[in-house]
């Protein structure tokens, strides 16, 4: 039985240029680092989050303190 790939969850803050071109683009756009993409975080209009880390979609993991995954509300 083949078993399945667990799918990295994505920030909700973490952008790129292609964010906003929906045509170019599918749900898993930002599962990996493109090498000519720049990448910033929404929450804090920067390259870096609010936690002084600089952001990338192998960066923005769960083990970071301003990481809140696509779909999850922050209260």
């Amino acid at each position: 039985m083949a078993t399945m790939k667990r799918k990295r969850p994505i920030c909700k803050y973490l952008r790129t240029k292609a964010s906003y071109i929906p045509a170019e683009r599918d749900s898993d756009y930002l599962r990996e680092s493109s090498p000519t993409a720049q990448y910033w975080c929404i929450h804090t209009m920067r390259e870096v989050g609010s936690d002084d880390r600089f952001v990338s979609p192998e960066d923005c993991t769960v083990d970071r303190s301003c990481f809140c995954a696509v779909g999850r509300v922050n209260l």
